[in-house]
């Protein structure tokens, strides 16, 4: 395996494990600067948010210039950010600590999922998604239950200076090694200016397959986003204390790991259709039983299943769109499909942060249940309409 390529997988390792590290201490920073859980849904949601407005801007960089030195340089930004959030003495510091984080976080996987697929052939292109997923979930099943683990021993604050100290000295070591050996990851790269860029994004847009995907893929992502913002809070009002709490997050975070590998293997071998619409049915079911359980035992089992279908579809939803375009286009549908995610991921954990705080938690997963059951209807509509698609659209794609 390539040396830059490598430097792909652990950069995933770093950026899915320590954003999520950073959402599941939360309920540590809550206690301390009284927050409410508006607050903390808005605080969940800061990543998609600042990644809506970056996937854009992320894909137009990586045909224009490329991808790993921007990457890099991201790994620098978010690491400030949480440095910054360590020292944070009020609810206003700390906001604006989390979204110079979520500034670095947000560029992250349009960039990568566009390099990966730009490396792939069509016929394993849902495998090495699947693989690359599931290295960022490695990181989320490694850093966050040690996060948990520090923040119960030596502070909140003392870990995210943790945090911070790694990423800026991956950075630097990295630096040091990319002046020793000047080789470059192949990447896309066009001589298109920001308009013409903008011009096919709209016709993107326009687009009724684009538009179909990016529907199931929002309200995929309305169901299964909330649920790693508030599934802590969900296990607190359960009874589980905070030395358990680890545990079930583990299974959680273990769930993700297999999900992503299982379920982009299976794209390649069934379809996105059949095992999309398994994976957003089994969603919902575990989110109605995970909101009734009580047993310790049961809710390991759960977490892990809900780990495994709400993060499990990342491959399926990112191989669909990769069959929107070829391979010069992927900076650009991977740039519409983050974009379409990250709405979806902001307007559901504030809006069910927001009622929750009015009713009760168990509502953000049953929302999710009845949003995972909808997510299906677009794709099966897709399925039976293909061949209705304006073929002077779909060649804005090809």
């Amino acid at each position: 395996m390539k040396r830059q390529i490598k430097e792909l997988f652990l950069l995933h390792f770093l950026n899915d494990g320590v954003r999520t590290a950073i959402i599941v201490i939360l309920p540590f920073i809550a206690i301390e600067l009284s927050l409410s859980l508006g607050q903390v849904g808005f605080l969940g949601s800061s990543q998609p948010l600042v990644a809506a407005a970056l996937s854009l801007p992320a894909g137009f960089l990586t045909g224009r210039f490329g991808g790993i030195k921007l990457i890099f340089s991201l790994l620098l930004v978010y690491s400030i950010g949480i440095f910054a959030a360590a020292f944070s003495q009020n609810q206003i510091i700390l906001f604006g600590a989390y979204l110079l984080a979520a500034f670095g976080f947000g560029m992250f996987h349009t960039v990568g999922f566009s390099l990966v697929a730009h490396q792939s052939e069509s016929k394993n292109i849902g495998k090495n998604l699947g693989s690359f997923t599931a290295i960022g979930e490695i990181g989320r099943v490694a850093i966050p239950p040690v996060a948990l683990f520090l923040a119960t021993t030596i502070g909140w604050r003392q870990t995210l200076i943790f945090m911070s100290i790694i990423g800026v000295v991956a950075y630097f070591f990295n630096l040091y090694f990319q002046n020793k050996n000047d080789k470059k990851l192949t990447e896309i790269k066009t001589k298109q200016n920001h308009k013409e860029f903008l011009k096919d994004i709209y016709f993107i847009f326009r687009n009724k397959k684009a538009f179909l995907v990016s529907m199931s893929a929002i309200l995929d992502t309305a169901a299964s986003s909330p649920q790693q913002v508030f599934l802590p809070f969900l296990l607190i009002s359960k009874g589980i204390d905070i030395a358990s709490l680890s545990l079930v997050m583990g299974g959680f975070f273990v769930g993700s790991l297999l999900g992503k590998s299982i379920l982009g293997h299976g794209t390649d071998m069934f379809g996105h259709l059949k095992i999309f619409i398994f994976s957003e049915l089994s969603m919902a079911l575990t989110l109605i039983l995970i909101a009734q359980s009580n047993s310790f035992i049961m809710l390991i089992i759960l977490s892990t299943l809900l780990g495994g279908f709400t993060k499990g579809t990342s491959p399926v939803v990112q191989a669909m769109f990769s069959e929107l375009a070829k391979k010069e286009h992927y900076h650009k549908i991977f740039a519409f499909g983050e974009l379409m995610i990250a709405i979806g991921a902001v307007i559901s954990i504030n809006l069910l942060g927001v009622i929750a705080e009015k009713t009760n938690i168990s509502i953000v997963f049953y929302s999710g249940a009845i949003l995972a059951t909808l997510a299906v209807l677009p794709i099966i509509y897709l399925n039976k309409t293909n061949k209705l698609i304006n073929p002077k659209q779909e060649a804005l794609l090809s």
